[in-house]
């Protein structure tokens, strides 16, 4: 057994560490901290086993334990094959406790097979264990006949015993032997683990014999090398192939032999695998560190700022000495290093702790070291300076906008000592909301329209959560719903716009409004059905549109609702005027009545005379207090709430002169009758008076009266025959007067 001790022991001196308390600085000595120390045990082989006693304090060892190589093939006129092979290896940590003993047995490595020889000559002979088993399988001879290379021997594997546990590295299997020819050139072993199929052993399988191939294949040339031996492993690995003739050979040649089964007991921390070797003369070994002393130094110490504190992180050693690292303490430094702080024990195994009790302000380094059984380990590297830093103060909700279903709430940041990363809010003294934003305008949604709210708010930084605003109120609201059109009642230029209210949106409305034909919207009068909309051009056509208003804003726009402002009275269709006695009487048809009810007639007895109210407002009315004998020139017209219409045609007639009756009761009377056709708004426009035929008729005066009271009595006198027959005359267009009546 060759043992080797390496040291790496740091002594710190005796140094003041400086305790804040108050405004007094205390001077405390620290005692010498002595750095981890690494043991390195190595064992080869000796033909025996060894033991290894975990010293007092050790719980953990390091191991490395490798296989034997396996031994080369032999040579013919053709080289032996490349030097090389793989071999098995488990590394890694083992729990252990003080005291505790293993069996260390170290495998050697396998024999290399003879060149140019036949069977006659030995075998190769395989690597061993001092275990007992676990041997690498001999080498296969080479041919009876003629001189070749024989195979090599299989390495033993080492074995390490842990608790009763064999942790095992296997031995690396041997090559194949060469023929002559260079196309039967033995074959090295490779890193395949293929177990031997003959029988569970720890040995490896024997290599096979040129001769026993060739017997068992009535081969004509018992000539060529032997194939390689298989490793030792928790199962000893397979022999090498063995083959005859290779293009124009005749002989034959052996492949390399299986490396063995490398196996970690199960054990935890172990981990196995196959590693190469340049050459096949090397044995197997193990190798058995361990840690004394106290920790090593942790790196990378780094801190973040709190209010009046820092969260620091750092690395774990590298080395964590004798023992499991158990805790950490960390000392810190307001002048850049000069003094430092009594050690503040983190009380626990991990890489992050947080130091409180600083001053915000204040610019401060820290260091850390790593305790085990043993003690305190040496410190880190100071950190870069950290400076604790309050939180944010309160901020001031300077706005509350209303929103559907929300509120939005316009801030004025708060002053901090580190940058504000987000703000929270709070409904009605509820549970604290984050808003990862560091934006003023913050907005709460999934709020009930209509529903009075306090809302709070405080700020964040890396240093903490901030003091509580003011709380603020607010009510969320919607834009009203569109109201319905009911009816629209027409108006002397105005519109009485009934309806319905929709939705208010939570809120008051506070005015509506109207567009009138898709132009622009104006705000009406009140705020309840009816709104009346004046100031409308007569007999026009309006699309009403109407919309609500509350603080959110301008809700949507109604259906459009249509109806047409009154206009003046179309012109009457004066159809005939009679003369009477100091009167004339006017029969007619009414014009359109412009949307409005007619109010009133009026009568006019010259062109670009006066008006004169008429006593009825039906068909016919009579104009009196006329001169009989004198002409006349009658239009009409009528008024409604708008205005005047337009006049009618003007027709001319004259009152009729009654004469003295006789008082008889045959006294025949006539009346002239001035018959007007229908005239269009064109000829009133254009051609003045209409035309009018002119029509007598008898008229019976009662007795003892002087006017006609019922249907005319024959005529007394040729005369007056004659004038009662005088075919009717006809009016003009010019004012033109009528005969008298008889």
């Amino acid at each position: 057994m060759n043992s080797t001790v390496t040291r790496r022991i740091r002594v710190a001196a005796l140094v003041s560490t400086v305790v804040a308390l108050g405004a007094l600085l205390v001077a405390l000595p620290q005692q010498a901290i002595a750095g981890p120390a690494t043991v390195t045990k190595t064992f080869a082989y000796t033909g025996a086993t060894d033991t290894f006693t975990v010293p007092a304090g050790i719980s953990a060892l390091t191991v490395t334990i490798v296989g034997g190589e396996g031994g080369n093939g032999g040579a013919d006129a053709t080289p032996a094959p490349a030097a090389g092979g793989y071999r098995g290896m488990v590394t890694g940590t083992l729990a252990v406790t003080p005291n505790q003993v293993l069996t260390v047995a170290v495998g050697s490595h396998g024999g290399t097979g003879a060149s140019r020889i036949n069977a006659n000559t030995a075998a190769a002979v395989g690597g061993a264990n001092p275990l007992g088993g676990y041997a690498g399988g001999n080498g296969g001879h080479a041919g009876t006949n003629g001189s070749s290379g024989a195979g090599g021997a299989g390495g033993a594997a080492s074995v390490l015993q842990v608790a009763g546990a064999s942790v095992v590295a296997a031995g690396g299997g041997g090559s194949g032997g060469s023929g002559q020819y260079a196309s039967t050139q033995g074959h090295t072993a490779t890193a395949v683990y293929a177990g031997r199929t003959d029988t569970t052993s720890t040995s490896g399988q024997l290599g096979q014999n040129a001769a026993a191939a060739c017997a068992a294949s009535t081969c004509n040339n018992d000539d060529g090398g032997g194939s390689g031996g298989g490793g030792g492993g928790a199962q000893g690995g397979a022999t090498g192939d063995i083959q005859f003739g290779a293009g124009s050979s005749n002989e034959w040649y052996g492949f390399g032999g299986s490396v063995g089964q490398n196996s970690t007991a199960s054990l935890t921390g172990l981990t196995a695998s196959y590693q190469y070797y340049p050459d096949n003369s090397t044995d197997g070994s193990i190798v058995i560190s361990y840690t004394t002393g106290s920790p090593a130094a942790p790196t990378a110490v780094s801190g973040t700022a709190g209010n009046g504190s820092v969260s620091l992180l750092w690395t774990a050693p590298t080395d964590p000495g004798q023992s499991a690292i158990s805790d950490y303490v960390v000392q810190y430094s307001s002048n850049g290093g000069s003094s430092w702080s009594s050690a503040v024990d983190m009380g626990s195994t991990a890489t992050t702790g947080t130091i409180t009790g600083l001053g915000n302000g204040t610019a401060y380094v820290f260091q850390v070291a790593a305790v085990n059984s043993v003690g305190t380990g040496a410190y880190s590297a100071a950190s870069a300076s950290v400076t604790p830093l309050g939180p944010p103060s309160a901020p001031s909700i300077s706005l509350v906008t209303a929103q559907d279903g929300g509120l939005r709430l316009s801030l004025a940041a708060p002053s901090s000592g580190a940058a504000v990363t987000g703000y929270d809010y709070r409904i009605d003294g509820g549970s604290w909301v984050s808003v990862a934003s560091a934006s003023t305008t913050l907005v709460i949604p999934g709020l009930v329209n209509g529903t009075p709210y306090t809302v709070e708010t405080r700020a964040e930084s890396a240093v903490g959560v901030g003091a509580v605003s003011t709380p603020a109120a607010g009510t969320p609201l919607a834009v009203p719903g569109a109201p319905t059109i009911s009816s629209l009642a027409v108006g002397k230029g105005s519109l009485t716009v009934a309806f319905t209210g929709g939705f208010n949106g939570g809120g008051a409305i506070s005015s509506y409004q109207y567009r009138l034909n898709g132009v622009s919207w104006i705000t009406a009068t009140g705020t309840t059905s009816p709104i009346t909309i004046i100031g409308l051009a007569p007999g026009t056509e309006y699309a009403v549109e109407l919309r609500a208003v509350n603080s959110a804003g301008a809700g949507a726009a109604s259906v459009p609702a249509n109806a047409t402002t009154p206009g003046a009275p179309g012109a009457p269709n004066v159809s005939a005027v009679t003369a009477r006695d100091g009167s004339v009487t006017v029969n007619f048809t009414p014009g359109a009545t412009g949307g409005a009810p007619i109010d009133r007639y009026e009568y006019q007895t010259a062109t670009g005379g006066g008006w004169t109210v008429a006593s009825s407002t039906t068909s016919p009315i009579t104009i009196g207090g006329l001169s009989n004998g004198a002409s006349v020139t009658v239009s009409i017209r009528a008024v409604n709430a708008v205005g005047a219409g337009a006049a009618s045609a003007p027709v001319t007639v004259t009152p009729a002169t009654v004469p003295a009756l006789r008082r008889s009761s045959a006294t025949p009377w006539q009346a002239a009758t001035r018959t007007c056709p229908p005239s269009s708004p064109r000829r009133r426009a254009t051609e003045g008076p209409a035309s009018c035929a002119t029509s007598t008729r008898r008229m019976a005066a009662s007795p003892g009266s002087t006017a006609p009271t019922g249907a005319p009595p024959r005529a007394r006198s040729s005369s007056a025959r004659s004038r009662a027959t005088d075919p009717p005359r006809s009016s003009t267009a010019r004012p033109t007067s009528s005969s008298s009546a008889p």
